[in-house]
């Protein structure tokens, strides 16, 4: 793992590149994650709680992907990290993420080993990234965002060997998460990629944050579900259900 940084040094860096204007998101990195699967987001007043009740349901039924989409803003990372954090405590194992940047520090569990990755930090690339973490042989792997063929190929190509893989999208519905894992392929070689996605794919989540109107501006998550079943992965195959 790459050193720890300060937040002047993070803030230096991003003058450097930026110049004077400069706009940031800034998230505590607590030194362990307890998200699962009560989720905790915060209206920038008060804590509210947003109980995904799915999401338990995804994690007993996937064995090989599961895809978590939705726009920005909208919780993913935090659904992935619940994700994760549940199936540490729920099988022993080795977990391996790659992130970009790290968002949550995952407590170590008795029963698994999670190793954590940060692409810029402790290598320069995504696809140096993904080759030491296959070397490390992860039984599960958490991909942080899946923006570009590179990062789609390697989540395809680790599913296909057996891994668990999680991944988030920045999609907004799930027919859209699914066809954007085969358009970033070139179009001669779109029937194959459909028919490797719809081997692979376990579940997909969809996930957004709207207002209560009767809870006083709090918010909370509204998020569809699909499993894969005999019916999905021909729809995947033929192309049918990438659309709207």
């Amino acid at each position: 793992a790459g050193r720890e940084r300060s937040i002047g040094e993070l803030f230096s860096a991003v003058g450097l590149a930026l110049g004077d204007a400069i706009d940031v998101a800034l998230r505590d990195l607590g030194r362990k994650t307890d998200v699962e699967p009560d989720l905790v987001l915060d209206d920038g007043t008060a804590q509210v709680e947003a109980k995904i009740d799915a999401v338990a349901e995804v994690r007993l039924r996937v064995d090989r992907s599961s895809l978590v989409g939705g726009p920005l803003g909208s919780g993913k990372s935090t659904t992935v990290a619940s994700l994760l954090s549940a199936i540490a405590r729920g099988r022993s194992g080795h977990l391996l993420t790659l992130e970009d940047p790290t968002e949550y520090l995952f407590q170590q569990m008795a029963s698994s080993l999670v190793a954590q990755i940060e692409i810029g930090t402790d290598y320069p690339s995504f696809k140096d990234a993904f080759a030491a973490a296959m070397a490390q042989d992860p039984d599960v792997l958490m991909i942080s965002e899946l923006t570009g063929l590179d990062a789609i190929e390697s989540a395809i190509e680790a599913a296909e060997t057996g891994r668990l893989v999680i991944a988030a999208s920045p999609s907004r519905s799930i027919a859209k998460a699914i066809a954007r894992l085969v358009d970033a392929y070139p179009p001669e070689t779109q029937p194959r990629a459909r028919a490797r996605v719809a081997d692979v794919l376990e579940a997909v989540t969809c996930q957004t944050i709207a207002a209560r109107l009767d809870a006083g501006g709090a918010r909370r998550v509204a998020c569809e579900v699909v499993t894969a079943d005999a019916g999905l992965r021909f729809r995947v195959r033929d192309g049918s259900a990438l659309l709207e």
